[in-house]
Order: structure tokens, then sequence, then C-alpha cells
């Protein structure tokens, strides 16, 4: 069985994520403001942001307005790997206008699902106008270079789900491509491939890591591909604490 159908499966993910891209408004993906917070944050000071505040829940639109005072990232942030390479990539155009364009929709914490008693039509966070456009604002087209970057990641965690299976199963071409298909038709795992966050570049590190971790399992392999197996692994570590997961692999 040739890669034909892979590669289609790759191009129709690619296809409905960017339509997930271009629907959903900028900050609306989950985390999404946060993450572009830390990412300007590290773009400017060329640093991790410091803890300013203690822990507070976001129930209401009066407290996400309270937050965007601070930076104030919380622990699983602390790594800094994605938001240093993401601070990297759009420094050139800046987020200069991310402030503007964090203003709490005054209806957000009234109509927000699943709260009794509320219209279930207001889902967005922020207040929307027609500043939000490539042209006008840097901060969208930052957003798009970031969004786009996460939507590769999440086409390579595709790509392993299909890589791992077919180790697993070898010799069972389509078990390992409805793997995959099963990965790449989850409704939230194409959103979220959209956002902007960490989540999707450790995803890809994970499946890259267990792909390589099988695989050296079948055959007699040098170390220096054992030492490969280990940078995936403190990759994975430096760029969300759920890292520590792969580390029984990486020893």
């Amino acid at each position: 069985m040739t890669r034909r159908p892979l590669l289609a499966l790759l191009l129709v993910f690619l296809g409905l994520g960017l339509t997930y891209a271009l629907v959903i408004p900028c900050c609306e993906s989950p985390d999404e403001w946060s993450h572009l917070s830390v990412i300007r944050y590290w773009s400017e000071h060329h640093t991790a942001p410091p803890r300013t505040i203690p822990d507070r829940r976001a129930a209401s639109g009066s407290d996400v307005a309270w937050f965007f005072s601070y930076h104030d990232p919380p622990l699983y942030y602390a790594p800094p790997l994605y938001h240093a390479l993401a601070a990297l990539l759009v420094s050139p155009i800046g987020l200069d206008d991310l402030p503007h364009l964090m203003t709490p929709s005054p209806a957000w914490a009234a109509g927000f699902p699943p709260q009794a008693d509320t219209s279930p039509f207001n889902k967005n966070i922020f207040v929307h106008t027609a500043d939000e456009t490539w042209a006008t604002s840097p901060t969208v087209r930052s957003l798009w270079v970031l969004r786009l970057l996460s939507l590769g990641l999440g086409a390579v965690t595709v790509y392993s789900t299909y890589a791992l299976a077919g180790l697993l199963w070898p010799g069972r071409p389509l078990l390992a491509l409805g793997a995959a298909a099963v990965v790449a038709s989850n409704p939230q795992f194409i959103a979220l491939s959209v956002g902007v966050t960490n989540d999707n570049l450790l995803n890809a590190l994970f499946g890259l890591a267990l792909v390589w971790t099988v695989r050296l399992m079948g055959e007699e392999a040098p170390l220096r591909r054992w030492a490969a197996l280990g940078g995936l692994t403190g990759l994975a570590l430096l760029t969300k604490p759920s890292g520590l997961l792969l580390l029984p692999l990486g020893l």
C-alpha cells in the first residue's frame, strides 16, 4: 500500500485546520490570549514573565479584564521552549496591538455556556471589531504565523500516529491509516491544532518520541540513537511539565 492515502488524509486535515483558523476569531481559541501575552512578553523582554499575583479563577468578564493588567502565567507555562521559539518567529512582525484586541466582551459573563439561565449565543470572550485584519493589525499577522505553526505540529502528530500504529501492527496499513484518521478527524483536536498553545508542540514531541522508542526496541540501535530519544524527551520537558511522562523513555 502506498502512502498516497496518508498524504490525502494529511491534506484533508490541513484543509479542515485552515477552515477552523479562519472561523475562530483572534484570541478565542482556548488559552490563546494567555499564550499570546506570554509570547509578547518574551518578544519584548527576552525572558519569561514574572509571577506577580496569586492564582485566581477567571469566572466572569470583569475577572478576565482584571487579569489583563498583569503578566501572570500559570506554572505550566514555565518551560520556555515554545514561547521563546514563538517570540523569535513573530518578533519581526510584533504583537504591539495585542492589548487593544483583548477588550473583554461585556456580555461574556452573562452568555458563556454552560451556566444556567444564560444566552447560548455569545461564546466570545472579547469584543471583535473591523480592525482585526491582516492589513491593519500586526497581532493578527503574528497570530496567523503561530496558527500555521500549530497546524504543522498537528500534522506531525497525525503522521506520528500513523507511524506508531504501523510499527505496532506491521502489515496492516489500513489499521495504521484508520488510527491516523481518528486523530485527524477529531473536531477538538483540529480546533486545538490551530490555536496558539504549547500543547501542539508537546503533542508532536510525544508522538515522535513514542515512534522512536518502538523503533529502537525492535533493533540493535547504537547509543547515539538512544541519545536522540533523550533529546526529544528534553525538548518535551522544556515545553511543558507534563513532558515528565516521557522521562522513563529518555533515561
